[in-house]
């Protein structure tokens, strides 16, 4: 992953539990930024559950294209501008 970019979704490894420690850093630092961009905060801690923003980015939706933004959710409209980041990602 270059600094200061998203990577891949793919190599996320969405689905899998027993993720190695090259996935789970990139799972950190996607959901980190994902969150910024996308979630009400007012301080890093309030990105972090158990001290990891991939739990947090998981427990408000972030990885469910179908779940609704709830009060304090993560932005639906953000899940769409993820997606295309995504979209170019690929195409490139």
């Amino acid at each position: 992953m270059m600094e200061g970019r998203l990577c891949n979704i793919e190599l996320l490894q969405i689905g899998n539990e027993n993720s190695n420690s090259e996935t789970s850093n990139l799972r950190e630092s996607y959901a980190k930024y994902a969150l910024m961009l996308f979630y009400p905060f007012q301080d890093l801690f309030d990105l972090q559950l158990d001290s990891s923003y991939w739990k947090k980015f998981v427990a408000v939706g972030g990885i469910n294209p179908t779940m609704k933004q709830e009060h304090g959710g993560f932005w639906v409209q953000g899940k769409t501008i993820l997606q295309n980041i995504q979209n170019r990602i690929t195409v490139e």
